[in-house]
């Protein structure tokens, strides 16, 4: 039997397409295989080292950090010093207060991350410059105050 070349074309076409998918199919269950593997859990000492690692990184990038008067970067800081009581954290979350947050100056709504209740110029937001869950942070440290 002799096929036209279009019906060749299409039968190539056919096998790329499920060679492609069976590759596909492959990859991510490898995939899914490797992202799901059992692992041990890590031990209390491990955890400790990897905090003390993380640490020391923000006190040697302290000057790096101090140009950043990112709210949310600073807040989980903040919220890593409160739990974890280390002191030389403590000191560099209150001189990122004293530096960014605590200026009268300083009239953002995005304030309220480190001075919950802080008074703040209400202002509008172009929506189109938030991300979805920066939206979300802004509504819920003005209790929706902030007009969108």
């Amino acid at each position: 039997m002799v096929r036209s070349r279009g019906a060749r074309v299409r039968a190539v076409v056919v096998v790329a397409v499920a060679a492609a998918l069976v590759l596909g199919v492959v990859v991510m269950g490898t995939l899914w295989h490797l992202g799901n593997r059992q692992v041990a859990v890590p031990t209390l000492a491990e955890r400790e080292a990897h905090l003390r690692r993380a640490i020391d990184w923000v006190v040697a990038n302290e000057s790096k950090l101090m140009s950043e008067p990112n709210s949310a970067l600073w807040h989980m800081l903040d919220r890593s010093a409160e739990i974890t009581r280390d002191p030389e954290l403590t000191r560099i979350v209150e001189r990122a207060r004293q530096t960014f947050f605590e200026a009268s100056s300083n009239q953002s709504p995005w304030v309220r991350m480190m001075k919950p209740g802080a008074d703040y110029v209400r202002q509008l937001v172009d929506p189109s410059q938030l991300d979805d869950y920066q939206a979300a942070f802004l509504s819920a440290i003005t209790c929706g105050e902030t007009e969108m």
